[in-house]
Formats: structure tokens, sequence, C-alpha cells
């Protein structure tokens, strides 16, 4: 355990240097804000070196090493907010993600559904509760910053799992949802077209152009697919883009009442 021990307690130090490093050229020379940002990364690609090599001692003596990911969300956010590097906190919502990933895994035995959920489902009840965080950050020092960050990651993971779960389900192997039909997965497809829909209408009122684009995009994608996996080829393709230029169209005439409103 020696070698790795040593080489863990070495990057740690690096990355402490690196950090203050860059904190020290930060105050001195803001304007240098690549080179800077430059530093926190290799600050952060340290710290990750030496948690790796403490979770191979971990792994090795059969300790819980899912911890040390959570470990590192804790050190990245810390340092963020210490920072107010908005680079550090994307590494800290990675680092929160993979860690939700591998500690779910590990107590589903990596592919078995846990509470009734495959990774997809976890997921996207994950990033909703990012979503919602990122709300109440707006309005609190010094995490509003990075409201916007953990809004767009958690917007981006939630309409990604969604589209997956409507392609492939609550399934959890290539087996079991082989023997499904398309058409009973449906019901993800309609929650994702809803989920989309609500995030239009919200950011238009709102003015939140990130959770427009989101749900536009995002709906573009579910009509996209439900075409490749329903219509093509019994639809026509002139229909089908008739079909998506109508609901655009209703879209956009309505984007302006809805605008209006939430002005007021």
């Amino acid at each position: 355990d020696s070698p790795d021990g040593y080489k863990s307690v070495f990057f740690a130090i690096l990355s402490a240097g690196l950090f203050y490093i860059g904190y020290s050229r930060k105050s001195k020379y803001p304007h240098q804000a690549l080179l800077n940002e430059a530093l926190y990364l290799l600050g952060i690609i340290s710290t990750a070196t030496s948690l790796g090599y403490l979770a191979i001692i971990f792994d090795r003596h059969g300790i819980y090493y899912p911890v040390l990911i959570l470990i590192a969300t804790l050190i990245y956010g810390y340092l963020a907010i210490k920072l107010q590097s908005i680079l550090i906190w994307a590494f800290a919502l990675c680092s929160s993600v993979t860690w939700m990933i591998v500690e779910t895994g590990y107590w589903s035995s990596w592919n078995d559904l846990l509470l009734g959920m495959n990774y997809s489902l976890r997921l996207a009840i994950f990033s909703s509760a990012m979503v919602v965080l990122s709300f109440g950050m707006l309005k609190r020092r010094p995490f509003s910053d990075f409201a916007k960050i953990t809004q767009s990651t958690g917007m981006l993971i939630l309409f990604l799992s969604l589209w997956l779960l409507s392609i492939t389900g609550n399934y959890t192997s290539w087996d079991s949802w082989n023997e499904v039909r398309q058409y009973e997965l449906w019901g993800w497809g309609l929650l994702m077209a809803l989920c989309s829909g609500g995030a239009i209408f919200y950011g238009l009122k709102k003015d939140l152009p990130i959770i427009r684009d989101f749900g536009l995009g995002f709906l573009l994608l579910n009509l996209l697919t439900r075409y490749v996996e329903y219509g093509y080829p019994n639809l026509h393709k002139a229909v089908f883009f008739a079909i998506l230029g109508l609901l655009f169209w209703l879209i956009g005439s309505n984007a302006e009442k809805l605008m209006l409103r939430g002005g007021k």
C-alpha cells in the first residue's frame, strides 16, 4: 500500500499548491483568466488522481470506496465557493452525478433495479432535484453565481434521462427490453413531451431562456425519435414536417403573450 499511499499524498499536496497558485494569480492578474482557470483544472485533476490512488487502497482491503467520490464532490464544492470558480463548481456537479451512479450501482449490484428504478430513472430524479436546488440558489449568496450552471446541468441530465427512458423504458437488460413492443413505452415519451412543454411554457412566462431552449430542443428530439420509432416509413415526411411546423408555429404565436404576462 505504501507506493499508492505516497502517490495519493503527493498529488494531494500538488493539488493544494495548484489551487493556491491559481487563487493568488487570480487576485494579482484577473485579466489572465485562461491561465488561472488552467491552474484550477490541473488542481482538479490532481485531486481526482489523489483520491483515485486512495480508492485503489480502499478496494484492495475491501473498504467501501464510493464515499471517496462524495468526498471529492464536497472538496470541489467547497473550493468552488471559496475560490469563486464556475469551473470547479462544474466538476463538483459532475462528481455528484458520478457519486450517485456509483453509489446506487454499488447497492444494486451494478445491474439490477434499485427500488424499482434503473439508472435512467434514478438520474432523472437526481437531476430534477438539481434543477429545484438551482432555483433556491438564485437569491442565496454565495451560491447565486453557480445557479445557472447548476440549472443547465440539471436540465441536460434530466432531459437526456427522459429521452433514454422513452426509448428503453425502465429496463436493465437488452433481453428484457427486446421482449417489449415499442408502443408499450409510449408513456415515457408522453412524460418527456409534457416536461418539454412545461419547460417551454415556464421559460417563456418567466423569461428564462435556458429552460425554454432545453424544452424546445428536447421536444424536437422527442418528436424525431417518435417519428423514427412509429411513423417511418408509414408517415410521409411531408406530413411529419407539416405537423412539426404547425406545432412550432403555435408555440411561437403564443410566445409574445407568455413573455408579456411574465413581465407583469
